[in-house]
């Protein structure tokens, strides 16, 4: 019995870590992208040789599952939308993805990324508020 009591306690020691990490992890990324939007587009492509800048797109996610960072020009209509629907209640995500002018999908994927930066809040299924605290944009 001594033996699962102490393999409870560090259970209990070991998640705490964990949780620990997961919060700093989510801290580390928001400064990454605050760092991202303030660089000058030039100075992001500064290793890469003109050439390869000059026709190149932007890549999309590689791995299925990887969301692509979030833009200031996706966040901002995004959480005035919310704002503007709900005046601080949850908004249903259709009238969130009509008042934007977007189909359901991009809304989702709109959505899923603001929540996993801590930007929006889900409630339920499909409603949706802008978090109490707001990163920096």
């Amino acid at each position: 019995m001594a033996r699962v009591s102490s393999l409870f306690e560090r259970f209990k020691s070991l998640y705490r870590k964990q949780v620990a990490i997961d919060a700093e992890l989510k801290v580390v990324e928001r400064e990454i992208l605050a760092i991202d939007r303030t660089r000058p587009a030039a100075a992001s492509t500064s290793n890469i040789p003109r050439t390869a800048t000059h026709k190149s797109k932007p890549k999309a996610p590689s791995a299925k599952g990887q969301l692509a960072p979030v833009t200031r020009e996706m966040a901002i209509p995004t959480l005035t939308a919310i704002r503007e629907a709900g005046g601080g209640e949850p908004v249903l995500r259709r009238v969130i993805a009509k008042q934007l002018g977007i189909g359901d999908y991009a809304c989702t994927y709109r959505l899923q990324r603001l929540v996993a930066l801590g930007f929006v809040e889900r409630v339920g299924v499909t409603h949706y508020r802008v978090a109490k605290e707001v990163p920096e944009l």
